[in-house]
């Protein structure tokens, strides 16, 4: 595949290799062999993302000594539409 941006003054975005992971089994949403339907549990998968974020964040800031501080905004995504304000409860 090839992509072309023609134009005199583009804007580009560069990203940089400074990502980390974090993972971790949890059965918050699953279908056990012989059941009809899943298994789920909101609140252990709620849990779940923000601990992974959490290690996610301080392994990150380790790495890269970096804090809140050095960024002037930051996008996550959110697994269900008021995880936020789960988060908080």
């Amino acid at each position: 595949a090839v992509a072309m941006m023609i134009t005199h003054n583009p804007s580009l975005l560069q990203l940089n290799d400074d990502a980390v992971a974090y993972t971790e089994d949890v059965y918050d949403f699953w279908r056990p062999s012989g059941l009809a339907y899943p298994l789920v549990d909101g609140a252990l998968s709620k849990d779940a993302y923000i601990r992974s974020f959490q290690h996610s964040w301080d392994e990150y800031s380790k790495r890269e000594n970096k804090s809140l501080a050095d960024f002037e905004s930051l996008c996550f995504h959110v697994p269900f539409t008021k995880m936020g304000k789960k988060a908080l409860e």
